[in-house]
C-alpha cells in the first residue's frame, strides 16, 4: 500500500508537471518519480522551503517571455532561498508597474544614492523602481524581504522604506497575477470580453484573494506597508467599467455619473446648448450623462460661445477681456475671429485654464488665459466624464485604503486606463506622467498637481468668478464622501499578527504635515515621500 501523499508532495508534483511541460497538474495521488522531478524536488525543498509561492523559470517564461525574465547567478545575497531564487527562477524585467531593470547588476542602495544612507538601508540591493516616478525597489539580502522607498529621502532617519513583498516569490507571484489580470489569462480568463462595474468589483476581489492567500500582510493599511498592491487591486480593474464607443471615444454605463456625483452632476437640455454645437453625439451625451461640477472642473451656469462670453462681460472687465482674447480679434478690434468666436465655453478646469469645445467635432480644448491660446485637453466629453468618475473612485476609496500612500503607482494606473480604455482613441501622446502626477498635455488633469480641497471646505473668492472673469462666483465645490464605490468599502483592515510595529500615536514635533494633491487630505505622522506630498 502506498504511503499517503502530503500537500507538500502534491505541490512539488505541480512544479514537476510544469517543469516537464505537462501544463496543468494531473489528478494523481502520487508524485512523479522521474529524474527531472527528483531534481525539482530537491530544488524545491532547499530553495522554496522558506518561500511563500512556488514558481519555476519555465512558468515565468510562459507569462513574460524569454527576453523579459532575468536570472542572476552568483548574487551576493546572504539569504539562501533568495539567492537560489535569483539564480534558478529569476525576475520579470517589467510588470505590474514595477521596473526591475537594475536586477541584473544588483547595485547596493549606497552605490545608487548620491547621499549618505543609514547602514541598514545602504547595504540593501537595488532591483529597480516603482514606475518611472515612484520609489526604488530594494531587496534586503539578509532577510529576503522587498521594500520600496525614495533614496533621496531615506538618508533622513525619519523615513523608512515600506514593505513591498515578504520575499521574492511573493513579489514575482503578484506581478504575475496582475499581468494575467490585464491579459485575461489564468484565473482571470473568465473575464475576457466582459465589462461593467460588477466585473471590475469581481476582478478586485479575485486579486485581493490572491494577495490574502500568499502574503496577507501586504493588505494592512499601515505606514510600514506599501500601498502598491492595494492600488493594483482597487484601481487597475476600473478599466473594465467603460468600453469603446461608436460615435464617441467611450461608452459609459447608464447612470454611472449620476450614482457617483448625485447633486454635483450637470445635465444639459438642448435649449442650454448653443446652436453652433452641431456634433450630435456630444449633444446626446451631455443630455443623457452630463458632466460633473467639481472642485477641479467648475461648470458655468450656461454654456455659451466665446463671442457671447466676450460681449456679455467686456463692459465689466474691459482690460481683462482685451488681454484674454489678444491676437484673436479681427481688424476692427471688436470682433473675434470666426474659429475662436464659435468655440463653446463650458467652465474652467484650473485656475487659469478654461474648458471650451469645438462645436463641429466635440473636441475639448483648454483656453490658457495667460497665453491667450487653446490646446487640446481631451478627445471628447465621454473621455472627460470617465476621468471625472475615476477621480471620484479614488476620493471614495482613499479614506479606507490609503491609496495616496502609493500615489505614483495609482497615477500610472489611471494613465494606463485613460490611454487604453478606448483602444487607443484617447491619444496617448496627450498623456504623460510627471513628478507632480498625471497631467494632460492640455491641463485637464492638472488637478493632480493642484489641491482640490477635499474634504476641507474652502471657498473661491467671488471676484475670481469661479476661476474666470465673468463666471458665476459659486463657492468652491466640495465632493461629499459617499459610502459607495465600484467595489464595496470594507472596514479598515486590522493588522495581521506578523505585521510588525504600527504607526506611532500623536504627531511629534519633528513630524511634518502635507496635503495630498489628489484628495486634498492633510496627512500627519511620519512624512511620506512621493509626488503627492506638499511640504
Amino acid at each position: 500500500m502506498s504511503p499517503p501523499v502530503s500537500p507538500h508532495q502534491e505541490n512539488i508534483h505541480t512544479v514537476c508537471m510544469y517543469s516537464l511541460g505537462g501544463g496543468s497538474p494531473v489528478s494523481s495521488r502520487r508524485p512523479a518519480t522521474s529524474s527531472a522531478c527528483r531534481v525539482a524536488w530537491l530544488w524545491y525543498s532547499s530553495a522554496m522551503g522558506d518561500m511563500r509561492m512556488a514558481m519555476t523559470y519555465e512558468q515565468l517564461l510562459g507569462v513574460f517571455g524569454a527576453d523579459t525574465v532575468v536570472r542572476v547567478p552568483g548574487a551576493s545575497v546572504a539569504h539562501e532561498p533568495t539567492r537560489r531564487w535569483l539564480a534558478d527562477v529569476g525576475l520579470p524585467r517589467e510588470a505590474a508597474n514595477l521596473r526591475l531593470d537594475s536586477a541584473s547588476g544588483l547595485p547596493t542602495a549606497a552605490e545608487a544614492s548620491s547621499q549618505t544612507l543609514p547602514a541598514a538601508i545602504g547595504k540593501m540591493l537595488v532591483l529597480g523602481t516603482v514606475t518611472e516616478q515612484g520609489g526604488t525597489v530594494l531587496l534586503d539580502g539578509t532577510t529576503g524581504a522587498v521594500y520600496e522607498g525614495y533614496l533621496a529621502l531615506l538618508s533622513d532617519a525619519r523615513f523608512q522604506p515600506e514593505l513591498l513583498a515578504s520575499d521574492l516569490s511573493s513579489l514575482v507571484g503578484l506581478m504575475t497575477a496582475v499581468t494575467r489580470m490585464h491579459r485575461d489569462q489564468g484565473e482571470f480568463a473568465r473575464f475576457a470580453g466582459r465589462r461593467g462595474q460588477a466585473v471590475a468589483a469581481e476582478m478586485t476581489e479575485n486579486l485581493l484573494g490572491v494577495i490574502r492567500e500568499h502574503d496577507p500582510r501586504l493588505l494592512d493599511v499601515s505606514s510600514e506597508i506599501s500601498g502598491h498592491w492595494r492600488v493594483a487591486a482597487h484601481i487597475a480593474p476600473l478599466d473594465r467599467v467603460a468600453g469603446p464607443g461608436e460615435d464617441l471615444a467611450l461608452e459609459l454605463p447608464p447612470g454611472l455619473l449620476a450614482k457617483a456625483f448625485e447633486d454635483d452632476l450637470r445635465r444639459y437640455e438642448d435649449a442650454d446648448l448653443p446652436a453652433v454645437l452641431t456634433h450630435e453625439p456630444t449633444r446626446r451625451f451631455l443630455r443623457e450623462h452630463g458632466l460633473a461640477n467639481t472642485n477641479y472642473c467648475l461648470l458655468d451656469e450656461q454654456a455659451q460661445t466665446l463671442t457671447d462670453y466676450f460681449h456679455g462681460n467686456r463692459d465689466a472687465y474691459p482690460d481683462l477681456f482685451t488681454d484674454y482674447f489678444r491676437g484673436h480679434f479681427a481688424d476692427d478690434g471688436e470682433t473675434l475671429s470666426e474659429h475662436v468666436g464659435n468655440l463653446i465655453r463650458l467652465g474652467s478646469i484650473a485656475d487659469e485654464i478654461d474648458l471650451v469645445m469645438e462645436g463641429a467635432t466635440g473636441r475639448l480644448l483648454g483656453w490658457y488665459r495667460p497665453e491667450g491660446k487653446h490646446r487640446p485637453v481631451n478627445v471628447d466629453v465621454s473621455a472627460m466624464a470617465f476621468a471625472q468618475w475615476l477621480i471620484r473612485q479614488v476620493q471614495l476609496l482613499d479614506p479606507v485604503q490609503d491609496l495616496i500612500q502609493a500615489e505614483a503607482s495609482m497615477i500610472t494606473n489611471l494613465t494606463r486606463i485613460l490611454a487604453g480604455t478606448a483602444r487607443g482613441r484617447l491619444q496617448r501622446r496627450h498623456l504623460r506622467v510627471t513628478r507632480t502626477g498625471l497631467r494632460h498635455r492640455g491641463g485637464l488633469f492638472r488637478l493632480f498637481g493642484r489641491e482640490p480641497g477635499w474634504p476641507s471646505r474652502r471657498s473661491r473668492p467671488a471676484s475670481r468668478g469661479g476661476g474666470s472673469p465673468g463666471g458665476s462666483g459659486r463657492p468652491h465645490r466640495t465632493p461629499k464622501p459617499h459610502a459607495h464605490s465600484v467595489c464595496p468599502l470594507p472596514p479598515r483592515p486590522a493588522p495581521t499578527p506578523d505585521s510588525g510595529p504600527q504607526p506611532a500615536g500623536p504627531r511629534s514635533e519633528t513630524s511634518l504635515t502635507y496635503r495630498s494633491r489628489v484628495t486634498g487630505r492633510t496627512r500627519r505622522g511620519r512624512p511620506r515621500a512621493g509626488p503627492g506630498a506638499v511640504w
